[in-house]
C-alpha cells in the first residue's frame, strides 16, 4: 500500500483524538480528523524516501505523521479559541 496512504490514515486519527481530548467546541471532530489527514501528509511527505530506503523508515515516517496531525489540530484549536475569545 502506498505510505502517503498511512500517512493520512495516521494523521486522520491523531487529529480526532487530538479534537476530542482538547474538549473545545471550535469546529467538529469531523474537521479535526481532516486537519490531522493534511498535518499528516505535510510531516510524513518529507520521510517518503526514508522510507524507501529502510524498514525502519515507515515507523518513522508514522511517528512524523502523528506529530503533525497532533500539531496541526492543536495550532488550529488555539487560533480560532483565540480568535473567538477576542472577537467578543
Amino acid at each position: 500500500m502506498d505510505v502517503f496512504f498511512w500517512f493520512g490514515l495516521v494523521g486522520w486519527v491523531a487529529g480526532w483524538v487530538t479534537g476530542k481530548s482538547m474538549k473545545c467546541q471550535s469546529h467538529s471532530p469531523w474537521m479535526d480528523a481532516l486537519i490531522g489527514l493534511l498535518g499528516g501528509l505535510l510531516a510524513g511527505y518529507p520521510m517518503h524516501p526514508l522510507v524507501a530506503a529502510n524498514n525502519w523508515g515507515l515507523l518513522v515516517g508514522v511517528l512524523a505523521a502523528t506529530a503533525g496531525g497532533v500539531l496541526l489540530t492543536w495550532a488550529v484549536h488555539r487560533v480560532l479559541d483565540r480568535f473567538r475569545h477576542t472577537t467578543h
